[in-house]
């Protein structure tokens, strides 16, 4: 029984003058209160989940309509995880499992009010990892990740080879790449065998050979790149977003803007959508960070770009790492910070005016210094600690990425 009886522990002292007395207080808890009915679990949806990503629809009576009001423990013994109530009415439960990785778990409702928990010591729960370390030690601080169908590329600071894993973990070198230790990998992707990065002033495609083509001057690197279905790949960089063919050939520049300097993008429903710092004459927008959007022109060009949101006002000018998007239009934003992956759903086609939540918040909690999601079912990312120290992980998604242009 979860009814606890608070002792109270008084100590009253008295100054009486000629004469005095005193009462003891009433008691705070009434024996004769029963509280309110035990919740009864009748049956849940799922048994195999995945901690901290995986939601579970619990079935019964008495849950109430108070989230807050409704904890949910999955159990073993003495290894307890707490799920994140995400919703309630008075008869079903929405609840995102707890990162607790174990077989034979019960589930056990403790709602407010109640002096005993609902128990379900019938529909055993397995709770699985779906975010997972990826096996490898790399010499030197994980700089750049990419993935295709859950294989996974990563570049390292100081080699001119990067790391290959595959689906099943297997680790193999990946080399023929052509870089310098002083040169980091500013972007990467890859398709298949194909890879795909930015290199300082250089967009490099290796598919057995390295094919190396120099975007722009010696004075400004090219930061991202994204791919488009018009036979064009965009590049940004200062004051600029480069375009050539996906063969790396023509490469021009698309806009030039002396406003703006352009960080990551990503192509999306034939608009490309770029993170971009402000660097014109207005003192008042000094370093004002922007997401803006320029439709793409059938012939390669950029149209007029228009403020999607601007991140200074919205999210305190957090340092943007990354832009995807899912099939149903989401933006994932991952930043240098705390709360590392923003989803952002669009409310009447405007992201400014959308919900935002966070990406698997029990997971998430270091930085994010680089994301991929290409294809597939499974992010990439490498996490950065508040010592420095990078970790890569493959993350399972329950949503689909949007269309990839890779050729």
């Amino acid at each position: 029984m979860k009814k606890t009886l608070m002792s109270l522990s008084l100590l009253l002292i008295v100054v009486l003058t000629l004469t005095g007395c005193y009462e003891w207080p009433d008691p705070i808890w009434n024996p004769d209160d029963s509280g309110l009915p035990t919740p009864t679990i009748s049956s849940v949806d799922v048994t195999e989940l995945l901690g901290g990503i995986d939601n579970i629809t619990i079935t019964g009576s008495g849950f109430g309509t108070v989230a807050d009001e409704v904890l949910v423990y999955f159990k073993k013994g003495a290894m307890v995880g707490r799920g994140r109530t995400l919703s309630t009415t008075d008869t079903e439960l929405i609840v995102e499992a707890p990162a607790t990785y174990s077989d034979s778990l019960e589930i056990w409702i403790d709602r407010r009010g109640c002096f005993e928990y609902a128990k379900d010591t019938t529909n055993l729960i397995t709770i699985s990892k779906g975010m997972n370390t990826l096996p490898i030690t790399p010499p030197s601080a994980l700089n750049k990740i990419a993935v295709d169908n859950g294989n996974i590329l990563v570049a390292y600071g100081t080699s001119m080879d990067m790391l290959h894993v595959s689906d099943i973990d297997t680790v193999t070198t990946f080399s023929g790449v052509s870089f310098a230790a002083t040169q980091p990998v500013l972007s990467l992707k890859m398709k298949g065998s194909d890879v795909y990065y930015t290199l300082s002033y250089y967009m490099v495609k290796y598919d057995g050979s390295v094919n190396r083509v120099k975007i722009n001057s010696d004075k400004y690197p090219s930061y991202d790149f994204s791919f488009a279905n018009n036979d064009r790949v965009y590049m940004t960089g200062l004051n600029n977003i480069y375009s050539m063919h996906h063969d790396l050939s023509n490469p021009t520049s698309a806009l030039e803007d002396l406003d703006y300097d352009y960080k990551k993008c990503e192509v999306y429903d034939s608009k490309l959508y770029v993170s971009a710092i402000y660097t014109g004459d207005d003192t008042l927008r000094t370093n004002e960070k922007l997401i803006l959007a320029y439709p793409i022109n059938t012939d390669g060009s950029l149209g007029t770009g228009e403020t999607i949101i601007n991140w200074t006002e919205d999210f305190a000018g957090s340092e943007i790492v990354d832009i995807v998007f899912d099939t149903e239009g989401k933006m994932y934003v991952a930043t240098k910070t705390r709360t590392p992956i923003y989803v952002i759903e669009p409310a009447a086609g405007s992201y400014a005016d959308g919900s935002v939540k966070l990406l698997y918040p029990v997971l998430l909690k270091n930085t994010i210094f680089s994301m991929s999601w290409e294809s597939g079912s499974y992010m990439a990312i490498i996490t950065e600690g508040t010592d420095g120290s990078r970790t890569a992980y493959r993350l399972k998604m329950k949503e689909t990425p949007s269309t990839s242009y890779l050729p």
